[in-house]
């Protein structure tokens, strides 16, 4: 250490002399890049480039906290510009408007552009300058999705203008897109929820999440979607500034100072040790007198001395740059293969087979790799998988920058299935990554069976519940029969009685011989017509149950509604006042025993309600309004009301107000269905001020 100070100490003041002859006697017109005339000429004729970048793109440009421009392209902007001689100024928007504007002639190179086929059609690209890999980032805790096809049906955030939106589309992904305005806001719309990925660079999206302390909020899945070739790029056509900026470029690669500004953004940078300018004071009167001393010598020999000196510094330095850029190459490549799980192979347009690759996880091969490489695979593979890899070559070779595609070969007698992932790697050759996807296959097949058997199941559960509901149904409607008969006893009874006395009668007048022809007729007739009554009343029962359950006819609603009225019992009757305001010339087309079945249900419900609620008086009001083909009936009582706790399940099987209510709860239910089941329509109940309001609406039922 103590060596090396003096020589510093000692040797500083000749250097600092003989860099300083250099600079006053050596001045270079020219710039370290050799341009032709015609760029010359293009740049002396113009005031300034403009360069414009993302407001918003770290680490490779953005504004910082106070509000200068930053980043890896800003400064190797300013670099070319300073290394050339122009004048450069620089402008940042959103990425879009960013795009626009180099479009429109506001500005002259956009500095950070990937390259595509599609982009390649309205700009013109400079040289690769740095890639990019492109990844999917999801929420920490979200374990649906793994890998590209997970992608389907999913909102995607980006930012507009991005390559992503591109690349889904070739990807032929179903997608909805999430627009941000930067990497920043689409990753902040997975994490708030508002989108469910986000599909974004790599150096980008972890810039953001460690600056703000969010890497634990979000996470990477699956291999990187595609590698970003990132460049600059002016508006297609502007020929001679893209060919100033790839000159500029191939010196920042030669002179190493990609490399450092990699270093400097993307590495980890070691404090060096500083200089006190105070210490050195002493030396300032040395450099003059090696100043004076230097002015001396001859012009020419420090001139190819020093010509010579810088030759050997860029050289050392590029060749150092070259051997760190094969290690970090090295240990990556070593680090992507330690990574793969199956199988690499390489391949040229031919389809021939290059070079081979398998890590220890690999399954089992067709044969050792000497009997394959160097023959195509035509040769090697089953006809099917040789196809899709020779279309997989040639679509890439369209300009397609992924290809993947699956295929099925049988190993050992025994059916192994495969996934490959075709990529160019250098001009004519490509990589093929496959991978043994047969046990994952097998899994999902086994799924689906699982998912079939249980739906066969669920499939004949449904139908074991409808039978059952329909027998359920079927004891529910023979139940309101029986019902219906009970009620029916009494007016039965009644013209029995009648004409049982008329008969005692007549016997008493004539033992006491009163019994004129006038009384006999008189008390004949009056039988006769209660015998009548009866008579009727049966035909009526009789007919209404006897008839076709599916057959339709033409019928008056309000005929079939006094129809239904007139099957409640006598009592019932003088206590419920029905008052029928249906339209008489309302026809509609039906099934008479439904119709006459609801209303007699509906009826009957409210005199049970009477009797429950021991109402002497009670009215029920029915109605009935047209709207096209459907038919809307309202019935309204005024018998207080329908219990709330029970009123959302009232058509539903055993439900019932009454401990002692013969049909069980099931009256009402038998009503839905057929409502439901036989005209597509509806039911429904409510409370009013006074009573219950029921509403049937009968669709397609209007003649």
């Amino acid at each position: 250490m103590q060596i090396r100070g003096l020589y510093f100490h000692t040797l500083l003041p000749f250097f600092c002399a003989l860099l300083l002859y250099g600079g006053v006697f050596s001045v270079n017109a020219h710039s370290a890049v050799h341009l032709s005339d015609d760029e010359r000429d293009f740049l002396a004729q113009r005031q300034e480039v403009v360069f414009v970048s993302q407001t918003n793109y770290p680490p490779f440009e953005f504004s910082d906290d106070y509000g200068t421009r930053n980043g890896m392209m800003i400064e190797l902007a300013r670099w070319i510009s300073a290394e050339i001689g122009f004048h450069a100024r620089f402008l940042d928007m959103e990425f879009l408007e960013a795009q626009q504007a180099v479009l429109s002639g506001e500005a002259d190179v956009l500095t950070s552009f990937f390259y595509s086929a599609l982009r390649d059609e309205t700009f013109d690209f400079t040289q690769t300058i740095f890639e990019v890999p492109a990844s999917i980032f999801i929420a920490a805790d979200r374990p649906d999705i793994r890998g590209l096809r997970d992608l389907h049906g999913k909102r995607i955030a980006m930012q507009r203008g991005d390559y992503a939106a591109e690349f889904l589309q070739q990807q032929n992904i179903d997608f909805e897109i999430v627009p941000t305005g930067s990497f920043a806001e689409a990753a902040e719309a997975v994490i708030r929820g508002r989108a469910d990925a986000v599909i974004g660079d790599e150096q980008i999206v972890l810039y953001h999440l460690y600056r703000h302390n969010l890497y634990d909020r979000m996470k990477i899945v699956g291999e990187p979607l595609y590698i970003g070739l990132n460049s600059m790029a002016v508006k297609n056509g502007n020929a001679m500034l893209q060919s100033i900026l790839n000159k500029g470029i191939d010196h920042a690669f030669s002179s190493g100072m990609l490399d450092r500004l990699n270093q400097k953004w993307l590495g980890t940078s070691i404090p060096g040790r500083s200089i006190n300018w105070i210490e050195l004071w002493p030396y300032a009167l040395a450099l003059l007198g090696g100043i004076a001393l230097v002015v001396l010598w001859n012009v020419q020999l420090q001139r190819v001395v020093a010509s010579q000196t810088a030759q050997l510094r860029r050289n050392e330095q590029h060749l150092t740059a070259t051997i760190d850029e094969l290690r970090e190459s090295q240990a990556h490549n070593q680090a992507l293969l330690a990574a793969m799980p199956d199988m690499i192979f390489t391949l040229d347009e031919q389809g021939v087979f290059l070079d081979f690759h398998a890590t220890d996880l690999a399954g089992p091969q067709l044969m050792p790799s000497r009997q394959f490489l160097g023959r195509p695979v035509t040769e090697i593979l089953p006809p099917e998988a040789a196809r899709q890899t020779m279309e997989a070559i040639a679509g890439i070779g369209n300009g397609e920058r992924l290809h993947l595609f699956h295929y099925q070969l049988k190993i050992s007698g025994q059916l192994s299935f495969f996934e490959c992932r075709l990529v160019p790697c250098e001009p004519g050759h490509f990589l093929a990554l496959v991978r043994d996807i047969t046990e994952s296959k097998r899994a999902k097949d086994e799924l689906e069976q699982v998912l079939r058997r249980q739906e066969d199941q669920i499939a004949e559960a449904v139908q074991t519940v409808r039978q059952q509901e329909r027998m359920l149904f079927e004891q529910s409607r023979r139940h309101s029969l029986l019902n219906l008969m009970v009620n029916l006893a009494h007016q039965w009874r009644q013209p029995l009685y009648i004409a049982s006395l008329t008969l005692d009668e007549i016997e008493i007048l004539f033992q006491e011989g009163e019994l004129t022809a006038e009384i006999l007729t008189e008390r004949i007739r009056a039988g006769q017509q209660e015998i009548f009554r009866l008579s009727e009343t049966i035909s009526q029962f009789t007919e209404l149950y006897q008839s076709n359950d599916i057959e339709r006819s033409a019928f008056a609603l309000s005929s079939l509604c006094d129809q239904a009225a007139h099957f409640l019992s006598s009592e019932g009757s003088r206590k419920l006042q029905i008052h029928n305001q249906i339209d008489p010339a309302l026809i509609v087309t039906v099934n008479r025993n439904d119709l006459i079945e609801i209303f007699v249900e509906l009826l009957r419900n409210a005199v049970s309600t009477m009797g429950e609620r021991n109402i002497r008086d009670g009215a029920i009001t029915i109605a009935a309004t047209v709207d096209g083909q459907n038919v809307q009936v309202c019935l309204e009582d005024t018998l207080g009301g329908i219990d709330q706790q029970i009123l959302p399940q009232l058509f539903d099987p055993y439900v019932t107000t009454s401990f002692r209510s013969r049909d069980k709860g099931m009256g009402l239910y038998v009503v839905r269905r057929i409502v439901e089941d036989s005209y597509n329509g509806e039911i429904s109940a409510e409370n009013t001020e006074n009573g219950a309001r029921f509403r049937i609406i009968l669709r397609g039922v209007r003649q």
